[in-house]
């Protein structure tokens, strides 16, 4: 049995490698704990799924960087701000502790996908490329 959650590609300003001010770095910080948060607790997840989550000692779950871009460090999107505050944010919504969580790291190279946004104040809509995905499967 699995829980599946998608999510948005990392936030470049969550990046190790870009220097901000603690406190512009903690708004993204928030602001992505939140996204997954939500994205988590709009799951249907059963009665049977929440008690085998409160019981579990440790939880596997699997995340899967589905990326545009094949030029990115492998060794580095593990530690990225944004994949923390994405495990946090879903343990939260869970009621578990994020130490519970085990991972595996997976990654996969995807075609590129366009969305179309709206661009203020004109309202005209232009076509923006997604940079990739980020799924977690937590395996229970």
């Amino acid at each position: 049995m699995s829980i599946i959650i998608n999510l948005s590609w990392l936030n470049s300003a969550q990046s190790n490698k870009v220097k901000l001010h603690w406190a512009a770095k903690n708004k993204h910080t928030k602001a992505e704990r939140s996204y997954a948060y939500c994205k988590t607790k709009a799951l249907d997840i059963t009665p049977e799924q929440k008690a085998l989550l409160f019981e579990a000692t440790a939880i596997d779950i699997t995340i899967t960087f589905q990326s545009t871009n094949l030029k990115i460090d492998k060794k580095n999107m593990p530690a990225s701000g944004t994949l923390k505050a994405y495990l946090d944010g879903i343990a939260e919504a869970l009621g578990v502790s994020d130490r519970i969580f085990n991972p595996t790291y997976i990654f996969d190279a995807v075609e590129p996908t366009y969305i179309f946004d709206a661009v203020e104040p004109t309202h005209i809509f232009r076509a923006v490329k997604k940079s990739g995905r980020v799924n977690i499967e937590i395996l229970i």
